[in-house]
């Protein structure tokens, strides 16, 4: 619960910077927070460094350690007139229900896409459970990977929702096409760099994350998924970027109806019905993957889409500004 308090702070601490550019600060901020936590957790978990041994309770608060150093770095750096205007608002009660109400909309459509979403990648392993245990061992290797050829995309798409929402806010819509494909060409040679080893040499990129000793039966499912993976990335890149830049023009509904009819109305039924009556096929899990990736796919093309007609309305549901003709 601690934790949870901390991390929502952080996260409001973590937009402020990185709208206002700042992103270096949000990456020391998490550099820290992640080397604080890492000796705080090993230190209070094993007794290490000269800390007290507290078994799982010392993973839980190495955990928060590591969250409030994040804190105490954004609170360091925030500007002496964010701290003159909060005490000006507590003094004055000037915080409305008016200022309220459009961020709580918003937060509230951003925070349900987001759920929803994870809630779908969790349902994802379930049906791929489905499929015994010899897919679910592979798959849970092929995550790892994915992890690793997906991360990347979100700090690219995080700096693309920044660079975006300034240019929205000074009123020039047309840098956001400009934007876009500067990131994405950035995004497509990872991507292109990671399905290269992810085709060419999978046992390489899959054995240091635990397929090393696994039967042959494992190896074989897993390297067969490890050559599909591509296009979940390349689907994810349009996906996430497009969100991204959506969540600047401030157009929260449009992403949760289309996250939500395309995950749970289309591809989750989908996929758990193309899956049904194969226990123990393991070999369907690399199409159980490309299947996803399409409807992956199918949200990016709208998200670009939606995207396209905002910059030609000049939409900004976030900030109106006014442009001279």
């Amino acid at each position: 619960a601690y934790f949870g308090a901390a991390m929502t702070f952080n996260m409001a601490l973590s937009s402020y910077f990185n709208g206002i550019g700042k992103t270096r600060i949000t990456l020391v901020a998490g550099l820290v927070g992640q080397a604080v936590g890492i000796v705080a957790t090993i230190g209070l978990v094993f007794g290490r460094f000269g800390l007290p041994e507290l078994g799982m309770r010392g993973s839980a608060l190495g955990t928060l350690a590591g969250t409030l150093a994040i804190t105490l770095i954004y609170v360091a750096y925030l500007p002496k007139e964010v701290w003159s205007d909060v005490r000006r608002l507590v003094a004055t009660r000037g915080i409305h229900r008016g200022d309220l109400a459009p961020r709580i909309r918003k937060g509230i459509a951003l925070g349900v896409t987001a759920g929803i979403g994870n809630f779908g990648n969790a349902a994802f392993i379930w049906i791929i459970a489905g499929l015994g245990a010899i897919a679910l061992a592979a798959n849970n290797v092929n995550l790892t990977v994915s992890y690793i050829g997906v991360i990347p995309l979100l700090g690219l798409g995080i700096g693309c929702s920044v660079l975006c929402g300034n240019a929205l806010g000074q009123g020039e819509f047309e840098q956001v096409p400009r934007i876009l494909l500067v990131t994405l060409a950035l995004e497509l040679v990872y991507v292109a760099f990671t399905a290269y080893l992810q085709i060419v040499t999978p046992s390489v990129l899959l054995d240091p994350f635990g397929l090393a000793d696994k039967p042959q039966e494992i190896r074989h499912a897993a390297v067969a998924t490890s050559k599909v993976l591509w296009t979940y990335s390349l689907a994810f890149a349009f996906s996430m970027t497009g969100q991204a830049v959506l969540e600047a023009f401030g157009l929260t509904r449009f992403l949760f109806a289309v996250r939500f009819v395309m995950m749970w109305v289309l591809s989750i039924p989908t996929i758990y019905l193309m899956t049904l009556g194969r226990i123990g096929d393991a070999e369907y899990l690399p199409v159980a993957w490309v299947v996803g990736s399409s409807f992956e796919a199918g949200i990016g093309i709208l998200y670009f889409w939606r995207i396209w007609v905002a910059v030609r309305r000049r939409q900004n549901e976030i900030v109106l500004t006014q442009v001279e003709a």
